[in-house]
């Protein structure tokens, strides 16, 4: 697999800026830039599965930024505000979108009766590999405009607790 770089300038100063934040408002910053870079997937991800099974059910593929308790499982936080985006079929809904994406190998029933191979047709790595660079540009411009609006309330709530 080919490996690409990606290039993000102003990284230190977005991350300047969103330290700079009280935690709570920075973490609300993280979280709507975040959604909005993840929308391009999405709605890529809900036409190729479309495309693929009627059974996929697009209607349960969304975008989320709180990781349920079983997906925050042995992951470690993310920097101080740590807040990661999720795009997925809902598993409780969709128990088989795994199993469409990457297959499976022969399986078989208890009694030993052979029920099939079911092929890879993956559906979430291609979206993924078509939208990253455009998520990550929509990341960057989102977080500034996040960044600016969070200050300007910052600001004005300030200078509303000063005025008599």
């Amino acid at each position: 697999m080919a490996t690409a770089t990606i290039k993000l300038h102003g990284a230190r100063e977005l991350k300047a800026a969103l330290e700079a934040l009280p935690k709570r408002v920075g973490k609300a910053v993280l979280r709507r830039a975040l959604q909005k870079a993840a929308a391009p997937l999405e709605a890529d991800v809900k036409q190729r599965a479309s495309a693929i099974s009627k059974r996929l059910g697009t209607d349960r593929i969304s975008i989320s930024t709180k990781l349920s308790r079983r997906q925050r499982r042995g992951r470690k936080k993310v920097g101080p505000n740590g807040a990661e985006p999720f795009v997925g079929a809902h598993s409780s809904r969709r128990p088989h979108a795994h199993l469409i994406e990457f297959g499976t190998g022969p399986r078989y029933q208890k009694s030993g009766k052979y029920t099939g191979v079911m092929p890879a047709t993956p559906y979430f790595r291609p979206a993924w590999e078509a939208n990253k660079g455009q998520m990550l540009a929509i990341l960057q411009k989102a977080l500034w405009q996040e960044i600016e609006k969070a200050a300007q309330r910052l600001a004005r709530r300030q200078a509303k607790a000063v005025a008599p």
